[in-house]
């Protein structure tokens, strides 16, 4: 059973069905590590995991594939594809650091293989770390106490520190602990660990390893322990790894673990790093650790009061989507999964800009710019896929991993559709603008990247004597694919094409590929979906499908492997995945109004869900509309959607996207604050699922603190911050307080009531 605390996130319960989804959400890292919470004296295959960022390799990948119906045959797999497809990128799992294998009485300790007395096991967000405490009891009645701790450092990226304390209850037992790595762990079920070579450095334990030939990939891990009431002992050895054995001398010690980790994708002199790294001792590490991840929680923090429950849901998400964002390199970027498991290969999918940035651009603006120079640094991969498909520009990968050339498996027919993540990347481009006023990246690599996007756009249309078309194209929404003129595709297309003439004209930025009468013609002929009876057309012909679903087939598996709720002919129903056409109202912040809640209606009753990105939206545009329950109902699947196993996927990872998606969706959506080149939006709604929050973002450089009563708000900055309320009243100000008026059900300055 979970408990939510009010500075943890408590499991009591030791269920072993649940070892797979729990090593998901019990995960911790740093933005460089991700560790899965596996149990330190034995990883199982597929529920121990360590990532980190960047390091990847081939593996060979067998797709579980059942296509039961006409849709999936001729819309979503290609069979003969199927046949050729066997090697794909993926992350690596670089081993077991984690690894405290303990013999009780000559026994392996094993928590299935004992009387568990006790069993607390939390995230604990005042550390950033994971911890364990049990009491186990053998079949004699024998009882110890094993405490575990374990975090990834926020002082040092490439550390990782763990204690485990053992206390002999009633008993004398001989005790030993051997405290390493194991390398003998599998990626995707297989080895990919190989060529280790053992020695030391610095008086510590070395390895280096290689982890494949297509990226040639090594690493290089120290470590050191420091036992307190232990003594060395002669190692049991039959392992792929290194060890050091301790035997108890007492009735209670500790060991303490640390751990250095670099890849060769990690620079040079990668030795004296790691070297260095260790050379404080373990206490103080771990009180580096403290002061770098209390100050870097600080920053995505949210206090709420009158619901505990809320309260630690919104901290866990936040704890969980930091920790997959990496601060200091652009490296690689966000994934669906962050670096909690090896599904989706923790490749960088369109998630990234629009669901998980904004998180950051609240949070962490500066470094989010890491973010895009990770697009950037990919520009010419880009222009070879868009060559490859015979278009000019640059065609950013669906699934993007080491160089960025297109990832996406080759028996899946509709993500090669899915263009709209080159107009997601763009918008990211100018919604950190908005957010930062950076000028020098928009100028040096914002500008070129949407210029070669809209190139791209350009070649990739048709041209019907009126307008210019996309067609056979896929939108957010899988469930439809090979339509014309998405929504979502061509309206995010539209801002970018307006925005992008508009920027570059008042910062003086030169054309390097278009002309500008090809860049106006283009962008004033773009075909923008008309409203049909108030309603936006998802797709060309989309309101003349069937609101009904025909089922046709009966696997008992598309939910989990295809993220589809039936096994319908969806191509001929106006069911959908997720979002389309909402997205453009809510999470996108493009000023389009017209007609929202008739279209909030509308599309809420045809989305089945069977996608995780699906309940941030409806959250979100649930607020806009007023819709409290329906946002309470949203805002709680999306902070539970792991927690609760809302999909049934959760061993395979953390949804990443939809936990992202908690604090935007009180300054979002609560507060109505968007981030505005001249101004900050203000629209706050009056909610009644807590009682209070406290939170801080930053706009323009400048944090402002956010204290919210209900029915009085108060903002403030150190800096003056220029705003605009309600749409209409504008001000600049370093404090500004709201109350809520109940005749008008909007809230004003305080001094105008």
């Amino acid at each position: 059973m979970y408990h939510y605390l009010k500075d943890k996130f408590l499991e009591d319960e030791y269920i072993i069905s649940d070892e797979m989804k729990d090593a998901s959400i019990f995960g911790i890292g740093n933005g460089y590590f991700g560790i899965r919470g596996s149990f330190e004296e034995f990883g199982d295959v597929f529920v121990q995991g360590t990532y980190v960022r960047g390091v990847f390799d081939k593996i060979v990948e067998i797709p579980e594939t059942v296509s039961d119906n006409s849709y999936m045959k001729k819309f979503y797999f290609d069979e003969q594809k199927l046949k050729e497809f066997e090697y794909e990128d993926s992350c690596i799992n670089i081993g077991d650091i984690t690894a405290f294998r303990i013999y009780i009485g000559g026994k392996p300790f094993r928590m299935w293989d004992c009387k568990l007395k006790s069993f607390r096991r939390y995230l604990d967000f005042n550390n950033g770390g994971l911890s364990r405490e049990i009491v186990v009891e053998d079949e004699q009645g024998n009882a110890t106490s094993l405490t575990f701790h374990r975090v990834c450092s926020f002082a040092c990226d490439h550390l990782f520190l763990q204690s485990l304390t053992i206390k002999k209850l009633n008993h004398d037992l001989p005790i030993f602990v051997e405290s390493g790595i194991d390398l003998l762990c599998k990626t995707n079920g297989q080895h990919k660990i190989g060529g280790a070579c053992f020695s030391t450095l610095d008086g510590k334990k070395c390895i280096r390893v290689k982890y494949g030939d297509k990226y040639r990939m090594k690493g290089l891990y120290l470590y050191k322990n420091e036992a307190q009431g232990f003594a060395s002992a002669e190692g049991r050895g039959g392992c792929y790894g290194s060890f050091e054995s301790f035997k108890l001398i007492g009735r209670e010690g500790q060991m303490r673990k640390a751990v250095a980790f670099y890849a060769n994708i990690d620079g040079r002199n990668i030795q004296r790093s790691a070297a260095k790294a260790l050379r404080p001792v373990w206490s103080s590490l771990y009180e580096s650790h403290l002061r770098a991840y209390r100050k870097a929680f600080k920053k995505v923090d949210v206090k709420v009061y009158g619901n505990d429950v809320l309260d630690t849901l919104l901290r866990y998400a936040n704890y969980q989507t930091l920790i997959g964002f990496n601060r200091h390199d652009h490296v690689h970027s966000l994934s669906a999964k962050n670096l909690t498991a090896e599904k989706y290969n923790q490749f960088v999918w369109w998630d990234c800009e629009i669901y998980q940035m904004p998180f950051f651009l609240l949070t962490y603006p500066k470094e989010c710019k890491n973010l895009l120079l990770y697009r950037y640094n990919r520009l010419k991969a880009s222009e070879e896929n868009a060559k490859a498909a015979g278009y000019k520009g640059a065609k950013y990968a669906f699934c993007s991993s080491v160089n960025g050339d297109e990832q996406v498996w080759i028996y899946a027919k509709h993500p090669f559709l899915q263009i709209h993540i080159n107009g997601d990347v763009a918008y990211a481009v100018l919604n950190y603008y908005y957010h930062t006023l950076d000028r020098d990246f928009l100028l040096e690599c914002g500008f070129p990247m949407i210029e070669e996007i809209i190139e791209y756009f350009i070649s990739r249309s048709t041209f019907d004597g009126t307008y210019y078309r996309l067609k056979c194209v896929t939108g957010t929404d899988e469930h439809h694919d090979y339509v014309d003129d998405d929504a979502y595709t061509n309206v995010t297309l539209g801002f970018v094409l307006k925005e992008f003439i508009r920027l570059k004209g008042e910062l003086g930025y030169r054309l390097a590929k278009l002309s500008e009468e090809e860049l106006t013609d283009f962008a004033s002929r773009l075909y923008q979906p008309e409203f049909v009876d108030g309603i936006l057309p998802q797709f060309d012909g989309y309101l003349n499908l069937s609101k009904e679903l025909i089922v046709e087939g009966k696997s008992d598996k598309k939910a989990s492997s295809f993220q589809m709720k039936q096994s319908g002919l969806y191509h001929l129903s106006q069911v959908i995945k997720q979002p389309d056409v909402l997205l453009l109202y809510s999470y996108l912040n493009l000023g389009f109004e017209k007609n929202y809640r008739q279209n909030y209606e509308y599309y809420l009753a045809r989305c089945e869900a069977s996608s995780s990105l699906t309940y941030c939206v409806h959250a979100l545009s649930a607020i806009d509309n007023g819709d409290l329950k329906v946002f309470e109902d949203n805002l709680n699947a999306s902070l539970r959607i792991d927690i609760d196993d809302v999909q049934g996927n959760a061993g395979q990872g953390v949804h990443a996207g939809s936990l992202a998606s908690g604090f935007f969706l009180f300054v979002r959506g609560i507060l109505g604050a968007k981030a505005g080149e001249g101004f900050l939006e203000i629209s706050p709604k009056l909610v009644y699922l807590l009682s209070r929050f406290k939170l801080t973002f930053v706009y323009h450089g400048a944090p402002i603190s956010v204290d919210y009563r209900g029915k009085r708000i108060i903002l403030s900055s150190k800096s003056p911050f220029r705003y605009r309320l309600n749409g209409s009243e504008t001000g600049e100000a370093t404090r500004l307080a709201l109350n809520y008026d109940k005749q008008i059900h909007i809230y004003k300055k305080e001094e105008t009531i």
